[in-house]
């Protein structure tokens, strides 16, 4: 049985990259924020969270199109 081999446009690539990273983004930016502003109230961490994930998965978006198309792409 032969496997049939499906292509990965480039913005499905930065779409799956810029993902991941928004998702880890997340999580690393609101422990940081978490330990940083224990002693603040409560939604600053949440909303330092969500804007530092949105900045880390916009960039991880942006660099992974620019590196398909400078051809510095992962096989």
């Amino acid at each position: 049985m032969s496997k049939h081999r499906r292509t990965i446009t480039p913005k499905e690539d930065a779409e799956s990259v810029a993902f991941i990273a928004l998702m880890a983004g997340f999580i690393l930016v609101y422990l940081a924020a978490e330990a940083v502003l224990a002693a603040r109230p409560h939604p600053y961490h949440w909303i330092l969270a969500g804007i530092g994930a949105a900045v880390i998965g916009a960039s991880a978006y942006g660099l992974t199109l620019w590196q398909r198309r400078r051809g510095h792409h992962r096989r």
